[in-house]
């Protein structure tokens, strides 16, 4: 008997647009440009790197149009060429949908397209959105994730095809909502992440595959021995940034200013509010979106599954593997990541910029007031959880910043709305940059976000200040 080997790739949130697809004067065109930009600089030059890698297939976890298209024809062509570029790698492609190309095109397109692409893939028909088949005694399992809840017909199919499988193989599920939050908050749906819940303690899954948030973040928890691996094709390589494109971006015809990283690879952990306690997992890393565009090789060779992660442009920067679902392991991190760096008193005195960062959720901006250490800083932007929200500490206000900070946001206007992941970065005149502590809690102003249980959520009374204390003081 032959033994069982093969590999698959996993792309996350692809978003693919040109805008040519796109009307004049496009509201939320910033996003239109620089998607393009990354079709030729990111997902091009990912989907040849997968070729050379030569799996059997290819997944992608939903959003891989950016979509917004109201014009069928366009709606139509966008996806055409979206199913192009993930075919190059001239390997099967199966898609797991997602909210962009489900919600924001005319449905009539995504049926008459790639429900038709993915029964070619599977050599037989389907009508769904949801979809299963089996590779080398292996069970692959497609979630319709938008909406899918118990008591509905997808829900009872999914515990079919778990309990119907009687091989003892391995079982990979692919869906585009995350079922543990990394990145932003409330960027799911709480039937849904209970429903799954249920499943993957129940069922001996080895992997669930999302996007959704753009991080790219491996995860097991402790208890269940639950193992997510999250991922996104869209993000920024430095070295493929021009001058000039730098100076378009953050002045794009929308009038939307957009943060470029400056770094690669920022660790999530000094960037977000932490959504899950570190004592309930057994293994995590994560890195901020737009910082780490990638994609994930899983080699299955009998019990053993390993999986690669690919840094876009930078080849494989971490490996891990498993036997038994659950029991995962860290082979070797290729390349050391930077640690953080301290500063002194002394250093305060020789800050070059500051910028205060926060994700917002359902803020609509403009009338809440920042203080710094009792100075006015200016005022909140509109957000949803997105990690380029930050605020720029005016340069005669740089000399209020310490090592120890309390920030305090005014809410005059009773705004409904959260905040978390608040901290702060500087840059010494030097060029090094320090970030503070990040904060451990999300405030809210509402308590319509009571129902997800979060034990680091904390209610503010709408128009009572919030107040939360940063430092760069460090164990």
């Amino acid at each position: 008997m032959s033994e069982k080997e093969y590999s698959f790739a996993v792309i996350g949130d692809f978003h693919y647009a040109k805008r040519k697809h796109y009307p004049k004067n496009l509201p939320g065109e910033c996003k239109v440009i620089i998607y393009q930009w990354m079709v030729k600089h990111i997902l091009k030059p990912m989907l040849s790197e997968i070729k050379t890698s030569c799996p059997d297939f290819i997944v992608q976890t939903g959003d891989f149009i950016e979509g917004m298209i109201k014009n069928q024809r366009k709606a139509r062509e966008q996806l055409k060429e979206a199913l192009e570029l993930l075919s190059s790698a001239k390997v099967p492609v199966y898609i797991s949908v997602g909210g962009h190309e489900k919600y924001t095109i005319p449905r009539k397109s995504y049926k008459s397209i790639v429900i038709p692409f993915l029964s070619q893939q599977l050599n037989r028909n389907i009508k769904s959105h949801y979809f299963s088949f089996d590779y080398k005694g292996d069970r692959f399992i497609f979630l319709d994730t938008q909406g899918l809840k118990k008591d509905t017909p997808q829900a009872r199919w999914f515990e079919k095809e778990l309990k119907n499988y009687k091989k003892r193989g391995h079982i990979f599920v692919f869906g585009h909502m995350p079922v543990f939050l990394i990145g932003r908050v409330f960027f799911s749906e709480i039937g849904f992440i209970q429903l799954m819940l249920d499943f993957l303690k129940k069922f001996p899954i080895d992997a669930y595959f999302c996007g959704h948030t753009h991080n790219q973040s491996v995860l097991v928890t402790r208890k269940e021995k639950i193992l997510q691996i999250m991922g996104t094709a869209v993000g920024f390589l430095k070295d493929r940034l021009s001058p000039s494109e730098v100076r378009k971006m953050k002045n794009l015809p929308s009038g939307t200013s957009y943060y470029i990283p400056e770094e690669e690879l920022i660790p999530l952990e000094e960037t977000k509010t932490p959504l899950l306690s570190k004592h309930l997992l057994n293994y995590y890393w994560g890195y901020l979106e737009d910082t780490a565009p990638g994609w994930y090789l899983v080699k299955v060779k009998e019990k053993n599954v390993t999986v690669e992660w690919h840094f876009t442009g930078s080849g494989i920067r971490r490996v891990f593997f498993w036997e038994n679902p659950g029991e995962v392991k860290e082979i070797k991190i290729f390349k050391e990541e930077i640690k953080k760096k301290k500063i002194s008193k002394n250093d305060l005195n020789k800050i070059k910029s500051a910028y205060l960062y926060s994700s917002l959720w359902n803020s609509k901006g403009g009338e809440k007031e920042v203080f710094l250490n009792g100075e006015k800083i200016g005022f909140l932007p509109a957000g949803t959880f997105y990690s380029t929200q930050r605020l720029e500490i005016p340069k005669n206000k740089l000399s209020s910043i310490n090592l120890t900070n309390q920030i305090r946001i005014t809410n005059p206007n009773k705004e409904k709305f959260c905040i978390g992941s608040i901290y702060m970065e500087i840059t010494l005149k030097n060029g090094v940059k320090v970030r503070s502590n990040v904060s451990q809690h999300i405030y809210a102003t509402s308590k319509r976000w009571n129902n997800w249980k979060l034990s680091i959520l904390r209610y503010v009374p709408p128009g009572r200040d919030i107040f939360q204390e940063i430092n760069f003081v460090r164990n």
